[in-house]
């Protein structure tokens, strides 16, 4: 997993923004493997085609925000030996709506056509987290993405509880598209390494 992140004590006087990282976080060794500048006058992406060549891909899954869903880091990750799974949203447009439309366009000819879900709850904090993801390789040949052999659509819902009563409740929808085929994950593994990734989040 990996994501910039500002660090805090590096704002220079008269200055409103301080020196910015991209780091390579791996979950289950919960610790940074790797991290670099970010150039301000450039930004997070070409961090983080520098950045992940010093990481042994071969074997590895690299995950990252819609930000890092680019077709030439994709290329990266793929022929450096690893699988890489981004979040898709509009600053890829075509590639976005074809997504969606596949996920919320009833058709009683593709339904129940290669379409796998999984689904979990977590409860603590005070609320209940409902996931569900549900994948697809029906686009693989449609879109203009390298290596791509899943597709998918994870919706999350929060229910935040006070006193044994539902307060709020928060409702949110990603997509996302992967190298990895359904034989190597399934939506299960698909929605395990998205929980993953928001380690980062929360330890960095």
């Amino acid at each position: 997993a990996f994501d910039g992140k500002r660090e805090r004590g590096t704002i220079p006087p008269g200055e409103t923004e301080g020196e910015a990282l991209l780091a390579v976080y791996a979950p289950d060794q919960q610790e940074v493997i790797a991290q670099g500048r970010i150039d301000p006058d450039h930004g997070e992406i070409p961090a983080a085609k520098t950045v992940l060549q010093e990481v042994d891909l071969q074997g590895k899954v690299v995950v990252g925000d819609a930000l890092h869903a680019q077709r030439d880091l994709s290329e990266q990750v793929v022929k450096a030996g690893g699988d890489y799974l981004w979040t898709i949203k509009e600053n890829q447009p075509n590639t976005y709506h074809a997504i969606e439309l596949l996920f919320t366009t009833p058709d009683p000819v593709k339904d129940g056509l290669d379409f796998q879900t999984a689904h979990k709850v977590n409860k603590g904090h005070g609320r209940i987290d409902e996931r569900t993801l549900t994948s697809s390789n029906l686009l693989n040949k449609y879109l203009d993405w390298p290596s791509v052999h899943q597709v998918f659509r994870l919706e999350r819902n929060f229910s935040f509880r006070r006193k044994g009563q539902v307060g709020r409740i928060e409702h949110f929808v990603h997509y996302g598209l992967t190298s990895l085929p359904r034989t190597m994950a399934d939506a299960a593994q698909l929605m395990s390494f998205k929980r993953k990734y928001w380690q980062i989040e929360t330890v960095l």
